[in-house]
């Protein structure tokens, strides 16, 4: 999410003014491209509504309006939104995981998958009801996501190139949802260990720099998704 870690950047000087209008430039853009990408997964839906990836549309909206409801929770009611993208990263996660387990064949493969998301999904719960405030961040539980979300691509890969079906990007739309969304996280959850570290070592200048890395990095991620919603045929 780019706007999650600014609740607590807000409260410090960090900022200067021409730095916060930077980062709401970069916010608009990023919200405007994000619905877009919202609106291009849900033309494309009878292209693999038959398919586990029916979930796709749903995680993209589930982003956009969390993002949405979490900027305005802290420009007219509340600075920390914390407890929002809490909430989602939950929620995420759980829909995420789903899909991966759905694509997943053997028995086997799916119940290491299972005991995976369920361990994971409840370390995420008890932290939740253990943190000091509901706003604070979970920087471990990310990272332990991530390492989870690693294992079960690698599992769904593994299993995929392991069929005997010859292999055409252009009938595998998921391959750039999944794909996307990897390459995010392997990126997103250094710099949210990275801004931690900002609060007591580095300066406003050089947060806007992190915000600028993630910026792109979710421009691009949302541009592979549009590429791949449209590029690719129908899922057999």
């Amino acid at each position: 999410m780019f706007h999650y870690p600014f609740y607590k950047a807000l409260k410090t000087p960090l900022l200067t003014p021409t730095g916060m209008d930077y980062y709401y430039t970069l916010l608009t853009i990023y919200m405007v491209f994000s619905f877009a990408t919202c609106v291009v997964a849900t033309y494309c839906l009878p292209k693999y509504k038959h398919t586990p990836l029916i979930l796709a549309p749903v995680i993209l909206w589930l982003s956009f309006v969390t993002e949405s409801s979490g900027i305005l929770y802290s420009e007219y009611i509340r600075i920390a939104n914390g407890w929002i993208f809490n909430i989602y990263g939950f929620l995420f996660f759980l829909l995420f995981f789903i899909m991966l387990h759905n694509f997943i064949k053997a028995k086997r493969s799916q119940t290491i998958t299972k005991a995976i998301i369920i361990s994971v999904l409840t370390a995420r719960s008890i932290r939740f009801f253990m943190l000091d405030s509901f706003n604070d961040r979970m920087i471990f539980i990310d990272a332990l996501e991530l390492v989870a979300l690693i294992i079960i691509i690698a599992i769904f890969l593994r299993e995929f190139l392991k069929s005997n079906e010859s292999f055409n990007f252009k009938h595998h739309p998921e391959f750039f949802f999944i794909g996307g969304y990897l390459i995010f996280h392997l990126v997103y959850t250094p710099l949210n260990v990275a801004y931690d570290m900002k609060l007591r070592l580095f300066s406003g200048t050089f947060y806007v720099f992190l915000k600028s890395i993630q910026f792109y990095v979710l421009l691009a991620m949302n541009g592979f998704f549009i590429f791949g919603f449209l590029w690719t045929k129908k899922m057999e």
